[in-house]
């Protein structure tokens, strides 16, 4: 899921920087800030107890958080000062 949604964002950037609406380095940035949360993810990850309701818990946030993240950068054009939050 988070795969798609870097991949939009980074193909959807490739457009936008031509149109002069996405500068390349904020996409950039943006997938940098992407895997930053996923490898975050996986430590996390880790650490919580491993039953299906804790699991369910940290990827339904994680996804949230991540989704919110990708919409505001695709939508505005900028990276939220706050980065992913959570992550």
């Amino acid at each position: 899921m988070v795969g798609d949604w870097s991949k939009t964002m980074l193909f959807a950037s490739r457009d936008m920087d031509r149109n002069g609406w996405l500068d390349a380095n904020v996409a950039h940035s943006a997938f940098k800030d992407v895997q930053i949360a996923v490898m975050q993810f996986d430590f996390a990850y880790e650490a919580v107890p491993k039953s299906r309701a804790a699991c369910r818990d940290l990827a339904y946030r994680f996804g949230m958080d991540m989704g919110t993240y990708i919409e505001q950068v695709m939508e505005t054009g900028t990276r939220p000062a706050r980065g992913i939050e959570g992550w």
